[in-house]
């Protein structure tokens, strides 16, 4: 008799199959979005952790600067803001990719996420299709683009703009 066939695990594409699966840090003090991020990243073969606020996130991507090629931040969050984290990721010189998603979308903060080189900024609440093309883009960019510097999705979901 034929055994079931095991469900691939991310372990198994990040080992098995010689192409390595995205890990993505989703930081958000929010469980419904963090729960959303995981359902989307799932569904796009993604590797997802969480971290409930930036203080959280900055200690898991110091620990190791090169695990996680995207982080997906929210802005307002409790202990350390979305900001705060971007700053002290940008002084750890952390090599991945970042992406603020906020339902906090005033021109000053996005100007202050903008002069720490931000790869994209995405307001909330955003259609999910609108999410999907805004990561893939992000992990299928050359991290040397001179010309990805930030960008943003309108209300309407309606794509990236840079």
């Amino acid at each position: 008799m034929a055994r079931p066939a095991r469900m691939m695990t991310a372990d198994d594409r990040l080992h098995g199959s010689g192409t390595t699966v995205p890990r993505i840090l989703c930081v958000d003090d929010n469980d419904l979005c963090r729960k959303l991020y995981d359902i989307a990243l799932r569904r796009m073969q993604c590797d997802p952790e969480f971290a409930h606020d930036g203080a959280q996130a900055y200690d898991m991507i110091r620990l190791d600067p090169g695990r996680f090629q995207l982080v997906i931040t929210d802005h307002e969050m409790p202990v350390m803001s979305g900001l705060a984290l971007v700053t002290s990721l940008r002084l750890l010189a952390f090599p991945g990719r970042i992406c603020v998603a906020s339902s906090v979308v005033e021109g000053w903060l996005q100007a202050r996420y903008e002069a720490l080189a931000v790869d994209a900024f995405l307001p909330k609440p955003f259609r999910m299709e609108a999410f999907r093309r805004v990561i893939e883009g992000l992990l299928s960019r050359n991290p040397q683009d001179p010309n990805l510097c930030i960008g943003s999705v309108s209300r309407e979901g309606t794509g990236m703009h840079t």
